[in-house]
């Protein structure tokens, strides 16, 4: 078996996105918690893959909610509570304010 580098990518086979080593996952933030920085979810690293991605929603945000105002419409019908105006205040404004920051 050949010897791996301590920070060098694991694979399991070529077709495989590489999995980062546990040093790529380690911050001084994080070091009295352990979890991941952001939302307890993401680390730094996964923030920034995600960069280009956030720019795509906050660039069409206003098309992303009216779709998904039509989807909440059609799954619900007139059982829906809110009116598509409440809908795009609610959705619009707090994607506009999570992508931006």
């Amino acid at each position: 078996m050949e010897e791996r580098k301590p920070d060098a990518p694991i694979t399991a086979d070529a077709n495989e996105r590489p999995v980062r080593p546990a040093s790529r996952y380690t911050s001084t933030a994080l070091a009295s918690t352990g979890g991941p920085r952001h939302f307890h979810l993401l680390w730094d690293h996964e923030l920034e893959e995600l960069r280009p991605i956030l720019k795509l929603v906050s660039d069409h945000l206003d098309e992303i909610v009216t779709h998904w105002y039509q989807l909440y419409a059609l799954h619900f019908g007139d059982q829906r509570t809110l009116a598509e105006r409440e809908f795009h205040e609610i959705f619009y404004t707090n994607l506009k304010r999570n992508t931006n920051d």
